[in-house]
C-alpha cells in the first residue's frame, strides 16, 4: 500500500489590490509634491508659463495674434503714425483687469478689423463704424496686452 503525504501549501502573501496600489501611487505623488514645496498647478519649469505672474492674466504668444495686431505693435515701436484717431491715449483700466498703476501708465491702441471681415462691417481702413473692439494696451514698463473683444477678455502678449 502506498501512502500519499498531503502537500503542504506554501504561505503566500496576498497581492495588493488595485485600490491599494492606486492609494500608494497617489500617496507617493503627494509626498514628492510636498517635498518640492510647490502649490498645486504651479509650473515645474518644464515648459513656458501660461499665466503672467504680475497680472494674473493668461499669456498669448506673439505668433498667435492677427496680422493687424502685429502691424499695430510695429507702429507702436516706431512711435506712429497711427491710423486711428485717439491711438496712444491713456487707458484708465476702469475694468481693473490690469495691475493697478498711476493714471497715465497705460496707453491703448486700436487694432483694425481685417479688410475682409466676415460680417461685412469692415470699412476701407479696416474699422467697423470707425471703432474696432480689438485693442493693444501698453504699459510704461514695456508690457503689452491684447484684447480681441473690447476688454471682455485680456491677455499679456509674450514676445
Amino acid at each position: 500500500m502506498v501512502y500519499r503525504i498531503p502537500k503542504v501549501e506554501e504561505h503566500r502573501r496576498p497581492h495588493p489590490t488595485g485600490l491599494a496600489a492606486m492609494v500608494a501611487v497617489v500617496a507617493l505623488a503627494v509626498g514628492i509634491w510636498l517635498l518640492a514645496g510647490r502649490d498645486p498647478g504651479t509650473s515645474t519649469g518644464a515648459g513656458p508659463e501660461t499665466t503672467d505672474p504680475a497680472s494674473g492674466l493668461p499669456y498669448v504668444d506673439l505668433d498667435r495674434l492677427p496680422d493687424e495686431a502685429i502691424d499695430t505693435l510695429r507702429l507702436i515701436d516706431a512711435g506712429g503714425p497711427y491710423p486711428t484717431p485717439g491711438d496712444g491715449r491713456t487707458y484708465r483700466n476702469l475694468e481693473g483687469l490690469l495691475p493697478l498703476e498711476v493714471e497715465g501708465y497705460y496707453s491703448e491702441y486700436a487694432v483694425p478689423l481685417p479688410a475682409d471681415s466676415p460680417d461685412g462691417t469692415a470699412a476701407a481702413d479696416g474699422t467697423a463704424d470707425g471703432a474696432s473692439p480689438r485693442r493693444i494696451v501698453v504699459g510704461e514698463g514695456g508690457e503689452e496686452y491684447w484684447t480681441p473683444d473690447g476688454f471682455e477678455s485680456l491677455a499679456r502678449i509674450r514676445t
